[in-house]
């Protein structure tokens, strides 16, 4: 996903196929590296300034600094001082006061409290940009999503219903072909029976054993995205704590994200192959 974004912003060249933008089409790219390349000497209020369009006025640009929980006192820190959370917040803020056409945002929810997430929602909602985002906060795909495109097996599909229907109907969809795929090797084993021992395996054997194959890899990939989503929910637990406790250490939590960033790392590379045997059996 990340790749992706990154060849639509030019940071990639793409692999295969191609796109255009529309003329003067003013562009901001949100990535995860993106806070730590603020000028750490600038003030909070200094980078808003100097982020915003030049037809926002003093009073939207102090409206948005509050809406990312900046106070004015806080308008006077120097970036070198904020904590990650913190920066995070004011390059989003800085990206939503740039009035650009098309927005690309790359996790633009990590180490974002609650409340902040639900007004970066809110502004992102009302705002009249174009967003491609990538985002593992359900909460916040559910907010902002009016349309879902699946790129799935060197296709892409368009759906229009929200993403808590896609969901629903993509589980459906998945208990549907695997009750089908099951109730269509009862049917082969049963014919399969009546054939001599010794006889050759035939061509609808062959395929039935395909069939099992990929029965078996669409049931692992359904576990694989069940345990994915229970682990980012972990995942986002330890973070917010991250960020509600700057100043403290707790090498236990320490531990615990470590291991659950290698499980996902493990569990999205296990997820990415088994889709591929999918690809390959269909």
């Amino acid at each position: 996903k990340t790749t992706l974004l990154k060849t639509i912003a030019g940071e990639l060249q793409a692999i295969n196929g191609k796109f255009k933008w529309g003329s003067n089409i003013r562009i901001s790219y949100y990535a995860q590296h993106t806070p730590g390349n603020m000028d750490s000497k600038a003030t909070v209020k200094e980078f808003l300034l100097g982020a915003a369009s030049k037809d926002i006025n003093y009073e939207d640009i102090f409206k948005m600094a509050g809406n990312f929980l900046f106070s004015d006192e806080a308008l006077k820190k120097e970036i070198s001082v904020l904590s990650g959370g913190e920066k995070a917040r004011l390059c989003l803020a800085g990206i939503l006061l740039e009035k650009s056409h098309v927005l690309l945002l790359d996790e633009p929810t990590n180490h974002l409290d609650f409340e902040t997430v639900e007004a970066l929602a809110a502004a992102l909602s009302e705002s009249n940009s174009t967003i491609f985002f990538v985002s593992h906060n359900r909460a916040f795909v559910e907010t902002l999503a009016n349309g879902i495109i699946e790129v799935k097996n060197g296709k892409a599909s368009r759906y229009l219903h929200d993403y808590e229907n896609y969901v629903y109907h993509m589980q459906k969809a998945i208990e549907e072909d695997l009750q089908r795929e099951e109730t269509d090797q009862k049917s082969h084993s049963s014919k399969s029976s009546k054939i001599s021992p010794v006889a050759a395996p035939s061509a609808a054997e062959k395929n039935g054993d395909s069939r099992s194959l990929l029965k078996k890899a669409k049931n692992k990939i359904y576990k694989l995205e069940t345990a994915i989503k229970k682990m980012e929910e972990e995942k986002q637990i330890l973070d917010d704590w991250f960020e509600a406790h700057p100043t403290e250490y707790s090498e236990e939590k320490s531990v615990k994200l470590g291991e659950l960033i290698s499980l996902l790392t493990g569990a999205e590379s296990e997820w990415l192959a088994v889709q591929e045997e999918v690809a390959k059996l269909s």
